[in-house]
């Protein structure tokens, strides 16, 4: 199966973070490897709460912070050429307010993220009790596989101590 291409965007400074694309791209193909899916271009954009806020609105009319939002290109036509799955927008302060308190790190609250945007942009909907549940259920045995691989998003976090 070929590699999706990914196009990645740090658009934030929230979060002083270095990314490892091998990791991004190492959880994209499994995600798409473990749904039979080929895709030839994906773009992931790292933004700032304050962006996510103002997209969230715009696209989705509310502005409460997010951690995820995706958008998809070749959703009804998984036999284009090339395939463009789209878009994926996380915020990195969001995961990193989240994962205070809870078992996980950081890396695997950013690979949560990332395996969501990626069911979305594969046709997965989380807008009614019945389909979040399938949703839920895909994305922890995803999370699941990847944890047996070792495969999370990793990098380079640089957290300021107060």
């Amino acid at each position: 199966m070929a590699h999706c291409e990914i196009t990645i965007y740090n658009r934030q400074r929230e979060v002083p973070l270095k990314l490892n694309s091998v990791s991004i791209q190492d959880v994209v193909d499994v995600v798409l490897a473990s749904e039979q899916q080929q895709a030839d271009f994906l773009s992931l954009h790292f933004l700032s709460d304050r962006l996510m806020r103002q997209y969230h609105k715009k696209f989705f009319q509310d502005d409460s912070a997010t951690d995820c939002m995706s958008f998809p290109i070749d959703i009804d036509d998984p036999e284009a050429t090339p395939r463009i799955l789209g878009d994926i927008f996380i915020c990195p302060q969001t995961a990193l307010t989240h994962v205070k308190g809870c078992p996980h790190s950081f890396w695997e609250e950013l690979t949560l993220y990332l395996v969501h945007g990626l069911l979305h942009l594969i046709g997965y909907e989380d807008t009614s009790a019945s389909s979040r549940t399938i949703m839920r259920k895909k994305e922890k045995q995803i999370l699941s596989m990847l944890k047996e691989r070792g495969s999370f998003i990793s990098g380079i976090l640089h957290v300021q101590r107060t």
